[in-house]
């Protein structure tokens, strides 16, 4: 116990939309980024690979990457993995359209299911719905990690600024529904109850939100496991 710990709270998992990375030169920059915060595992959205492009970005990245990839103008997602960490991946699911991408994995000896996430930008419950039906198809263990742009905020009050109206309401109970189903904590709203800090950034005027956010097991709180914001890199989030 003491050993899953120690590796539970050594793992550093960072998320970004990183509104395309059609452009090989943007990609390499990206990449270079991403590779000196030396975290685990990244989740990527909004990625515009196409699934022919795989193999060839795998090879730019240069370590362990799984995608769900949908066209070069819009959507995708993936999973990239350091070489400061051992993985082994029992079984991956995605949709059809790009938005979820989720892999049952052991790294470090310990059995995680990862799930890389861009919601709709439209009021879609259904999207949800589908999640969590392949999430309990997966689960039969104990770490649940979900990450990435869910393209809604779980407390309009707290995690929005100048939103003249409540987007995506359906679809955020829908998300409440899966945190109840599945034992899930907001770890950042866990850790700060009332603090405002937001993912996402418009100018002009300015409109901010908490778009971007990590959802995961309520048995790591004992771990107290921390999340933090750092600046954007060739992204609005």
């Amino acid at each position: 116990m003491a050993e899953q710990a120690y590796l539970l709270n050594q793992l550093k998992i960072l998320t970004l939309n990183c509104q395309g990375l059609r452009d090989k030169s943007k990609c390499r920059d990206v990449f270079n980024n991403l590779k000196q915060k030396n975290h685990n595992v990244y989740f990527l959205q909004d990625t515009h690979f196409t699934p022919n492009e795989e193999n060839q970005i795998q090879t730019l990245w240069g370590y362990k990457a799984y995608f769900n990839s949908y066209a070069s103008n819009s959507r995708g997602v993936a999973i990239l993995f350091n070489n400061n960490c051992e993985i082994e991946i029992h079984n991956q699911y995605k949709d059809d359209s790009g938005n979820f991408l989720i892999l049952d994995v052991t790294i470090d000896s310990l059995q995680f299911l990862l799930i890389n996430i861009y919601g709709p930008n439209t009021d879609v419950p259904e999207f949800y719905s589908q999640l969590l039906e392949q999430i309990e198809g997966a689960y039969s263990f104990q770490y649940i990690i979900i990450g990435g742009d869910f393209n809604l905020v779980l407390d309009q009050d707290l995690d929005t600024m100048n939103y003249k109206k409540e987007n995506n309401t359906k679809s955020r109970q829908q998300v409440l529904n899966i945190m109840d189903i599945l034992n899930l904590i907001d770890v950042f709203r866990e850790n700060n109850p009332k603090l405002r800090r937001y993912s996402w950034r418009r100018r002009n005027p300015i409109k901010q939100s908490r778009l971007d956010f990590f959802l995961i097991s309520e048995t790591f709180l004992t771990l107290a496991p921390k999340i933090y914001f750092e600046n954007s890199y060739r992204s609005d989030h």
